[in-house]
């Protein structure tokens, strides 16, 4: 089974065999396999629900609460919908420093652990942190063996509490080069890693060109 999502907000794309494919409001459903019905229900559509974004990830339900969080990356923000179609600002700005306009600097990736902590993965300062309840931002990874990590892109959360990030040198890849130097690669290679939940940086693999979206199997 494989699955592909842009959050634009946002297509969605499935794909098993053999096809039926379903199109209704915007995008298409293509059905590979009648598993698929158990997750997303046959008559479902794909609606717009927020425009007028410039480059939205990272999206998180916050089953809690009811409504969803997510990125937009050049706005250097993190939003929050819910479906009384209630759009606002959770956090912002993610980067505080001055960069020009365009620039991809605010957070991507989010999650939750299993306290309902949001955990973000955060370009510009190069880091995956963690919004306390009472709303303290606490750094989880900023740096390996010394140096400062790429530019945390994807990130999930196993259920002992580990948290698993990917972190590939996109910030440098797809911005103008910086005069400042904060945006320039220390270590050299792209990585994948894993925060235990006794808050220990390790690093699982550096061996995939472009490491981007993680996800663990239902058994976890």
């Amino acid at each position: 089974m494989k699955y592909r999502g842009a959050f634009g907000l946002f297509w969605f794309e499935a794909t098993i065999l053999p096809i039926v494919a379903q199109s209704a409001g915007v995008g298409t459903i293509h059905r590979l396999d009648p598993a698929l019905d158990q997750l997303v229900p046959p008559g479902a559509v794909i609606e717009k629900v927020i425009g007028n974004l410039q480059f939205a990830e990272g999206p998180v339900w916050v089953q809690s609460g009811g409504y969803l969080l997510f990125s937009d990356i050049p706005a250097n923000a993190i939003m929050k919908w819910n479906p009384s179609d209630q759009l606002s600002v959770l956090r912002k700005p993610i980067f505080a420093r001055q960069f020009p306009p365009g620039i991809q600097i605010g957070s991507n990736g989010l999650t939750l652990d299993p306290q309902g902590r949001l955990i973000a993965c955060e370009h510009g300062n190069r880091r995956v942190s963690r919004t306390e309840k009472d709303g303290a931002i606490t750094t989880l990874a900023d740096r390996y063996e010394g140096k400062r990590l790429n530019s945390p892109n994807d990130v999930v959360c196993r259920r002992n509490g580990d948290i698993y990030f990917t972190d590939p040198n996109s910030v440098a890849r797809n911005n103008p080069p910086d005069p400042n130097g904060d945006f320039t690669t220390e270590l050299g290679f792209n990585g994948v890693y894993r925060v235990t939940a006794a808050g220990k940086l390790e690093l699982l693999t550096r061996d995939v060109p472009y490491p981007n979206g993680l996800a663990f199997s239902p058994d976890g």
